[in-house]
């Protein structure tokens, strides 16, 4: 089995990287529903990234010391993380052209995803009225989940 690459691979390859530039695409030549969905996406999941960080560094002692306990607040933590690098990887994906409508669903897969194991564990074993940090992070979801598939629908790509 032969591993090199023959001329014309080679070339191909190399054509790849010839005269291209990068180019950041601008949020401006969006329509505007997209631009005002865009920005709810990026201030929800950033704000609420930092909500939640904030509440277990500095607040943990509000918490209530089942969630602790049991490592709900592990699972969450990771979930924080994950949300972190999938909106950076939506936001890179929209600046520089690059496989944008796949973040989108995949962030839109995360996020039903967790919503559903929330739903499994958390409403059966916690009232969110006596939790709500909890509460606000899931009540508030089916905006997030609105405003991604407003995100999804409303991009053109020619712009």
């Amino acid at each position: 089995m032969n591993k090199k690459l023959n001329d014309e691979e080679y070339h191909a390859f190399l054509q790849m990287f010839d005269g291209q530039s990068v180019q950041i695409r601008r949020l401006s030549t969006q329509s505007k529903i997209f631009r005002l969905s865009f920005r709810f996406v990026n201030i929800y999941s950033f704000s609420f990234i930092c909500i939640f960080f904030l509440m277990t560094k500095f607040f943990a002692d509000a918490i209530n010391k089942d969630i602790l306990t049991e490592g709900y607040v592990a699972v969450l933590s990771a979930r924080a993380y994950i949300s972190l690098w999938l909106l950076a990887g939506f936001n890179i994906a929209y600046y520089f052209s690059f496989y944008f409508r796949f973040f989108v669903v995949l962030m839109l897969m995360y996020l039903l995803n967790a919503t559903i194991d929330q739903t499994l564990l958390f409403l059966l074993h916690y009232d969110y009225a006596q939790k709500p940090i909890l509460a606000a992070f899931y009540l508030t979801r089916p905006f997030f989940i609105f405003a991604l598939i407003v995100t999804l629908f409303k991009y053109d790509e020619q712009r």
